[in-house]
């Protein structure tokens, strides 16, 4: 029984030294692999044969201990060590390390199913959203805009709330500020808040029933307010007063039209007595009305997107075409309980986030806002997690040198399991030829 139970060891050790290269083998293989975390091999010795049990002692007798053989080893764990890995920088903006505790939390847009990854190698789809190099999306705060923080759990997505540059109301404008009314024609604010319309170009129009709608206002001449009215039929400007009758070059009302002479008869601007022709009032049934924001409209100011980042506490920043900038998303993550506990379920992905008691929400659920207390639970840089580091990467965190010398002591392990083997063998051997 003694030859066969070192047998019995001396193949449980070859076969858990197997594994144990196995292990080493694959930490090796991924000394490059984004984000990888190297496994470690847990051993714990097999049921062992009792020969004679442990007897107490009494007054007039010694305790006795057990009398135990061991039968070999038994493989009792694979545990992932979850140590940061070198951060280094890709300059690609859609590149996500973590520096410190925490995992991204995607989703698979096929089946909705939820995985934790420390493998920050993303990229914008064709639909613009943020995801990994096997399309699952990245999860965390969206719906920002220039006036609203993010507030919504989804998959975040690189676009733009709205596609026409609005003031605080809502109003769309050109590049200028201007806002724009539905003929094209813009709106200009003095100091006072007083609105003028005026055209592209900034000259102002008259805004009175009377007036042709494209009447440029003038300086008084003769003490006449004066216009200068285009037209249509031989495409020149003549002088107009603000009743709509022909004046001379000193304004006086004429039967024949005369041309505006921009020389020697100014425009008004902003600020002369004479501007007040332009007012423009929303109550005003001869004026346009404020347009719609419409992104078809070629007077509008076309927003898109400069470049964008994402920043150490998860915002995502959009910098835009008007030389402003604002946080579109957030990208929150998660922090578990028991790491080890959670699934490798290849290419970074890890399963089984239940079993590793994830902290804060327990499950993110798609179009839910998330309440402040939550919030600190998922950003970046808040109570214990990590900060992320943009345009950079994660590495593997094998060490080589680790791995060669754990390599060296399993070979040899290994030889030294085969050598009892070997060695019971003879015996056996010896054994067969005593009866010859």
């Amino acid at each position: 029984m003694a030859l066969i139970g070192s047998l019995t060891s001396g193949v449980s050790a070859m076969q858990g030294f197997v594994r144990g290269m196995e292990v080493i083998g694959n930490n090796i293989a991924n000394s490059k692999t984004t984000a990888f975390k190297r496994q470690r091999l847990g051993f714990s010795d097999s049921f062992s044969n009792t020969l004679r049990d442990a007897s107490p002692g009494g007054a007039n007798v010694s305790s006795q201990a057990p009398i135990q053989i061991g039968s070999g080893t038994n493989l009792s764990s694979t545990t992932k060590i979850f140590d940061q890995g070198s951060v280094g920088a890709t300059g690609v903006s859609s590149d996500l390390a973590i520096v410190g505790e925490g995992f991204f939390r995607v989703i698979d847009p096929a089946n909705d199913n939820q995985f934790l990854t420390r493998n920050g190698s993303f990229r914008v789809d064709s639909e613009g959203f943020l995801a990994d190099q096997t399309g699952k999306r990245v999860l965390g705060l969206t719906g920002g805009s220039s006036n609203q923080a993010p507030d919504t759990i989804a998959p975040i997505r690189i676009d733009l709330a709205e596609s026409v540059k609005t003031n605080p109301d809502g109003d769309p404008v050109d590049e200028q500020n201007r806002v724009i009314l539905d003929d094209g024609t813009r709106l200009e604010e003095n100091a006072t808040g007083d609105l003028f319309r005026v055209n592209e170009e900034g000259d102002l129009l008259d805004s009175t029933a009377a007036a042709a709608a494209d009447s440029f206002v003038l300086q008084d001449i003769g003490g006449t307010p004066a216009r200068a009215v285009f037209d249509t039929t031989d495409e020149v400007r003549y002088l107009q007063d603000d009743q709509g009758n022909f004046i001379d070059g000193n304004g006086a009302v004429s039967a024949t039209p005369v041309p505006w002479d921009p020389g020697s008869q100014p425009q008004a601007v902003i600020g002369d007595t004479e501007a007040s022709a332009a007012l423009w009032e929303a109550t005003n049934a001869f004026q346009p009305n404020i347009a719609e924001a419409d992104p078809s409209d070629p007077n509008q100011f076309q927003l898109a997107i400069q470049s964008w980042a994402v920043g150490p506490t998860g915002d995502l920043t959009l910098s835009l075409n008007d030389g402003s900038s604002y946080t579109r998303a957030k990208v929150l993550t998660q922090s578990v309980s028991d790491p080890d506990a959670l699934t490798s379920d290849g290419s970074g992905l890890f399963t089984g986030i239940q079993n590793a008691g994830p902290r804060g929400m327990e499950t993110w659920d798609i179009g839910n806002t998330i309440s402040s207390a939550n919030l600190e639970q998922h950003s970046p840089g808040s109570q214990g997690l990590g900060f992320i580091q943009g345009g950079s990467l994660e590495g593997s965190n094998t060490d080589l040198t680790f791995e060669f010398s754990e390599m060296i002591t399993t070979q040899r392990a290994f030889q030294a399991g085969s050598r009892v083997i070997t060695v019971s063998d003879e015996m056996l051997q010896e054994i067969i030829n005593l009866k010859r």
